[in-house]
């Protein structure tokens, strides 16, 4: 209720950005004209962006306390569907200013001061220019968002609804069913039964599905090694640094580093 009041005025703000998303088409193959369109279609895609994650996290935080609500889970589903059907619309933002040069761009900051408020969105989109794909490429892709997040979406209904994993008493004696989300606070219990037991449950019910969840991982892994092919990465795990400015390399002496000083924890436990 600290992001909206109730669930009449989420709707209605809903209602609100389903027509000002179609908005952000005025600018397309006009996004480079001047300097003060360019800072318009940057305004007005921050403007929706910030209004699109604040209904987006209300129906999320909703659907996470009872996803087996139906009400709770249309809405999720609502914002989902709205969320890519936004990134259709604005598909050609990228893919038309990375036509441009980036003295372009330098130009249109000394003639439109306002601009350097989006430097870093900036800087960003042109530091992925050698990974983003076409205009036509781009709007294809997005087109397929809902159904390549599958996997995601499944075990966590798999995990979260369907998955039922039984009681177990806490320290106080209580009879008390557990759950994905209220594992982590039995597993920090003072008392050493009430993390073992919860553990044990845990793991002997994933077993149960570990053929769904090995194949739903699977297609997962297949996903991202695919999209980080069509990007231009060398991997996966490349792409997600990325975002980060992180180099594989940096990674990876992380990784040898931590396993190389296993052993005192190894000791401690």
């Amino acid at each position: 209720r600290h992001i909206y009041k109730n669930e009449e005025k989420f709707l209605k703000e809903y209602e609100e950005i389903k027509k000002e998303i179609k908005k952000i088409e005025i600018y397309n193959n006009h996004l480079l004209d001047n300097a003060e369109t360019l800072y318009k279609a940057l305004e007005l895609d921050s403007d929706i962006s910030r209004k699109m994650e604040k209904l987006y996290t209300y129906a999320h935080l909703n659907y996470d306390s009872e996803t087996n609500n139906t009400k709770y889970d249309v809405n999720h589903q609502k914002m989902e569907n709205l969320y890519q059907k936004y990134c259709e619309l604005n598909s050609y933002f990228v893919p038309q200013l990375l036509k441009a040069d980036i003295e372009l761009i330098k130009k249109f900051k000394e003639e439109c001061p306002k601009l350097e408020r989006f430097k870093m969105e900036l800087d960003d989109i042109f530091r992925y220019k050698g990974h983003t794909l076409s205009e036509v490429e781009t709007k294809l892709l997005s087109k397929y968002g809902n159904i390549l997040g599958q996997s995601s979406e499944i075990y966590n209904k798999l995990t979260d609804t369907d998955m039922k994993f039984g009681i177990i008493k806490d320290s106080e004696g209580n009879e008390v069913e557990m759950t994905e989300s209220n594992y982590s606070v039995y597993l920090q219990d003072r008392d050493r039964k009430v993390r073992k037991d919860a553990s044990d449950l845990m793991y002997k019910t994933d077993k149960n599905f570990i053929n769904t969840i090995a194949c739903t991982y699977k297609n997962f892994c297949e996903l991202q090694k695919v999209e980080a092919e069509v990007k231009n990465f060398n991997s996966s795990l490349e792409e997600s640094l990325f975002h980060d400015s992180v180099d594989v390399s940096i990674y990876e002496n992380l990784i040898n580093s931590v396993n190389e000083g296993l052993e005192p924890l190894y000791r401690y436990y």
